[in-house]
């Protein structure tokens, strides 16, 4: 007998569970085990935690899922049978493909057109066997038409049929006593029929949201045997449901329908009393990323158990799209570091496959070119660092020397003038050789790298990984058998990487199931990789344990839990539902019945299970904004049909912008406390996350900070001030040799070339250094580009050369100067003048760290300096800037420090860029045409870079003018006045 329960909540079927889990304890045998059919380990989990509070035991208890039923029955009479069956899936994949290339022509003359190349057959047979799979738990009937030889008409089903019988005459010769998938339920019947002794008294099947009608035959067969307590959720009473909600659970409704085709079922209770499904339950969001999507929940999250003080953060389930994409992110932003708020979340390391995706990312290291930063990535894995003990300063030690050495891609020297195995000899050179300027030996070049104290032990670390990797290189020749394939791989793993027990076991299982496929084609690495690839990257059900904390999962697994707060984050269109390509050739796609799955349709049924089993709390949020931002889901947008209501919440690129409602309450975080930083005024509070930053009394202050204050405002207060850490000026390395000098090379050989000519260094000699180490293009170009920059180089010398021979000298900065100590280093000194020159145009910047530099020289009444600027105007011409006597340098240093030190500034005491403030001045009595000056300063154009492109200014003066607020030509007439009238021009007037 199957006895049916319905109520509209797990909750309410859980508490009738474990009433009849616990009679039927106490009225059979103690050592019996209770079979209860559940639909994935995630309710198990939760059905287990259940039934222990309201049992005070959950024991003896064996689970099942919906696939295993009818295997574990026959196993009561056949005990040796194995797990992995040659029905399988990939197990047919390899006998089709083989089958592919046999059967060539005779499968041609059945309709079925197979490209010659083994890429498209191995793609081919995998859809087949993807097809035949379903046909196993879908289709049964067809393949036992076509066993039987009934070979249709049709074409597609003519050379599937041909298919299927050499399949099944093959699989009966191999393994006579193994039963195909298709013929499980009949072996069930007929063991049932003969001796049902051996079947449980009770099963207990709940919580299902969908079935085959394979499983419902199966559960059919074993209620004419024994008791069927069946526990279903029933998806609020049909007579309420709207049109929308009606077509939404469609696919629960065909599968319950099938009740109604059997006699022996019984309804034992049903409860209809359900959690309300209304507007104010749903919170809609729109973002530009996923981490914005995971800082805004956090708030929503904050605010929320804030209002619900009976709650925990144990009634929270996030569910992502991918998993390995989301969980580190909210790991992040969820328990930062530091005094902010943070909510516990346990997502363990080994939850995130790292190995699998090492495997992945090694193979494609190989196939993509061996690029330097696929290397570097590859170092940088857990796999790797775990393995080889890699800290982060190695990390950045290998990063550095790779990108000084100008490596860019291959393992061999062989096969790259650039590449890892020639790094790894010049970094051994370096270390054992003491290093002079440019120096060379044949084809290697020494760089410093004395100064790291760990640099042999790094170095030689360095040259093991690198042979290990050459191993597996050396694997990846010839042709094998995919079964063969698996196995190198298999073994180069064990010899190197045992401890990774996730990739072994997945191997491992490829190994056995590909062994009963018995598979003899032979493909080269390349048509294989891809396969191997997919097989790793097969997306799977991923979810962290409930009880520690926030509850995260992709969306399947807790699809109908109840929980009180939910979030489904990357609620995008075409990602969710998402949208599934069939082959043509599938007969089940061309023929829907009841009971089959569709992606699309399961989607969207797990929405409404989702919205519907969750009590108080629907957060739901998609990536709507920008450039990359797209349409939320269709099931939003129906949403909205339902409850026009709705309002969705479109949030700022990041969380430091201002809130456009100032009553919201704002939670402490790394983003709020930067809002506070950016965008708010100066409040006598004590509360850190309000008012503005709160610059700490200082008494010593670097020149460097100083100068770059005033010369670049943005970079000071992001890099000095917010410690933000940013990577524009650390050394990367790049995958591509260069072929024309732009940018930073350019500027660095210009550099280059200005020390050779101070040191008396022979061109020839850095010439070679440069084309050997790859920081000069080889050929006509590089030499063309060289002796352009030398040409400029020596048209500045030729204004300089009375300082060539002269002694260069520094002087140690260590004045006090109003209570505040000033150190560093003032450098390009030739007895009383300060002389700097650059083949670069001169920029107001330059000016300004002179003007600095200058007024610091002079403090001291004994000496006077003069301070001179030479370089390039925008036109190529030599331009000779000169600052002399200053009457009251300190006063105007003063009038700086006051500004460098106030104690409680906005972000716009940072707004004063020179070249804008160089034009407040120029233009202070016409102030019309001030707005034009500044826009074509600021906006750069197709011909050239303006101050918006600077890095720095990007992200301080996103969508703003920095000019525009009341501070701004105040500190542009402090700091830019005394320069003006002190800066002489030797040629021509200053552009002031």
């Amino acid at each position: 007998m199957i006895k049916l329960y319905k109520a509209c909540n797990l909750t309410t079927l859980a508490l009738d569970l474990a009433k009849d889990v616990k009679g039927s304890m106490m009225n059979s045998d103690a050592f019996a085990q209770d079979w209860i059919v559940v639909q994935n380990k995630e309710t198990q989990h939760w059905l287990q935690s259940e039934l222990s509070k309201l049992n005070g035991v959950s024991a003896n208890i064996k689970f099942l899922y919906p696939s295993e039923l009818a295997w574990q029955l026959i196993r009561l009479y056949h005990h040796d049978l194995p797990i992995d069956l040659p029905t399988d899936r990939i197990a047919l994949h390899a006998r089709i493909f083989d089958l592919l290339i046999s059967n060539e022509s005779e499968l041609s003359k059945y309709g079925l057109s197979i490209p010659h190349d083994l890429n498209s057959k191995l793609n081919i047979a995998e859809s087949i066997s993807d097809v035949f799979d379903l046909y196993q738990m879908f289709r049964s009937g067809l393949l036992k038409q076509w066993t039987q030889l009934k070979v249709p008409i049709k074409n597609n089903e003519a050379w599937q049929c041909l298919i299927w019988q050499q399949l099944t005459k093959d699989l009966l010769t191999e393994f006579p006593d193994i039963p195909h998938r298709f013929e499980v339920n009949d072996l069930v019947h007929e063991l049932l029929q003969s001796d049902p002794a051996p079947i449980p008294k009770q099963i207990f099947v709940i919580g299902l949201s969908h079935w085959s009608t394979s499983f419902f035959d199966c559960i059919t067969t074993i209620g004419k045997h024994s008791d069927v307590h069946w526990y279903d959720q029933q998806l609020i009473p049909e007579d309420s449901l709207s049109s929308r909600y009606r077509a939404w659970s469609n696919p629960k409704l065909e599968v319950q329908h099938l009740f109604s085709n059997i006699h022996h079922v019984q309804i034992e209770r049903t409860k209809t009393n359900d959690w309300a499904l209304v507007s104010s339950k749903f919170h809609i969001h729109s973002c530009y990323t996923i981490e914005r999507e995971v800082q805004v929940l956090k708030h929503e999250l904050l605010r929320f158990l804030d209002e619900h003080k009976e709650y925990t953060v144990d009634d929270v389930l996030i569910m992502v799209p991918d998993f390995d994409q989301y969980a580190p992110i909210i790991k992040h932003v969820f328990e930062p570091a530091g005094v902010f708020p943070k909510i516990p979340v346990h997502i363990p390391e080994h939850s995130l496959d790292s190995s699998s995706d090492f495997l992945i990312q090694l193979i494609n290291f190989f196939q993509t070119g061996e690029k330097i930063t696929d290397f570097i990535e590859l170092l940088n894995h857990p796999v790797v660092k775990q393995t080889f003990d890699i800290s982060e300063s190695e990390i950045t030690f290998y990063s550095a020397c790779f990108a000084k050495m100008n490596i860019h891609y291959g393992l061999s020297k062989h096969n790259s003038e650039c590449s890892i195995e020639k790094a790894i000899h010049q970094l051994f050179l370096s270390f054992s050789m003491e290093k002079g300027n440019y120096d060379s030996i044949e084809d290697y070049i020494l760089i410093d790298i004395r100064s790291s104290i760990n640099s042999k032990s790094y170095i030689t670390k360095l040259a093991q990984i690198h042979r290990i990797f050459c191993s597996f290189q050396k694997n990846l020749e010839g042709s094998l058998s995919l079964f063969d394939w698996v196995k190198r791989i298999h073994e180069y793993i064990l010899q190197f990487f045992s401890e990774q027990k996730s990739i072994v076991g997945k191997l491992e299982k490829l190994i056995r199931q590909l062994s009963l496929s018995k598979c003899v084609t032979k493909v080269p690495f390349d048509v294989f990789q891809p396969w191997l690839v997919q097989q790793f990257n097969e997306v799977s059900a991923a979810s962290t344990k409930m009880g520690m904390g926030v509850t995260v999962s992709t969306y399947i697994p807790y699809r109908n839990i109840p929980f009180r707060f939910v979030a489904m984050l990357g609620l995008n269109e075409g990602m969710f539902p998402r949208i599934t390509h069939r082959p043509d050739f599938d007969l089940i796609h061309a023929n829907p019945q009841p009971g089959d799955r569709s992606t699309k349709t399961d989607d969207t049924l797990l929405f409404f299970e989702r919205i519907y089993s969750t009590k108080d709390h629907i957060h739901l949020s998609y990536i709507g904004e920008g450039k990359k931002g797209s349409m939320p889901s269709t099931l939003i947008q129906e949403l909205n049909e339902i409850y026009p209501e709705l309002h969705h919440q479109h949030h700022p690129l990041h969380g430091f912008n201002p809130s456009k409602d100032s009553s919201e309450v704002m939670y402490p975080s790394l983003e709020t406390h930067l809002s506070q930083v950016f965008n708010t005024s100066y409040t006598e509070i004590d509360d850190p996350f309000k008012g503005t930053y709160h610059i700490p009394y200082l008494q010593e202050i670097s020149l460097s900070s100083l100068s770059t204050f005033f010369s670049h405002p943005a970079k000071h207060l992001l890099n000095h001030v917010l410690r933000l850490k940013t990577v524009f000026g650390e050394d990367q390395p790049v995958d591509r040799a260069l072929y024309d000098l732009t940018g930073l090379d350019a500027y660095h050989l210009k550099n280059d070339l200005i020390d050779l000519y101070k040191h008396s260094t022979p061109l020839d000699k850095y010439k070679s250094y440069s084309l050997l180490n790859g920081s000069l293009p080889r050929g006509p170009i590089g030499q063309y580009q060289f002796n352009e920059q030398e040409a400029n180089v020596q048209t500045v010398q030729q204004h300089v050369q009375e300082y060539l021979h002269t002694e260069e000298n520094s002087y140690e900065l260590a004045c006090s100067l109003y209570g505040l100590k000033i150190f560093g280093t003032i450098k390009n000194l030739y007895g009383n003048e300060q002389v700097v020159w650059k083949i670069n145009t001169i920029k107001d910047r330059d000016i300004i760290q002179l003007w600095i530099n200058h007024l610091l020289l002079n403090i001291n009444e004994t000496e006077s300096y003069t301070s001179k600027l030479i370089g390039f105007s925008g036109k190529k011409k030599v331009r000779h800037l000169r600052f002399d006597d200053v009457e009251n340098p300190s006063e105007i240093l003063n009038s700086y420090l006051e500004l460098f030190t106030k104690k409680h500034p906005s972000k716009y005491h940072w707004s004063c860029i020179p070249s804008l403030a160089v034009k407040a001045i120029e233009l202070k009595d016409h102030p019309e045409k001030k707005g034009k000056a500044f826009m074509n300063e600021w906006c750069s154009n197709e011909y050239s870079n303006k101050e918006d492109a600077d890095v720095y200014n990007q992200l301080l003066w996103k969508n703003e003018q920095p000019w525009d607020n009341e501070f701004f030509q105040h500190y542009a007439e402090i700091i830019w006045e005394p320069i003006v009238s002190h800066l002489k021009e030797e040629k021509r007037c200053f552009h002031l």
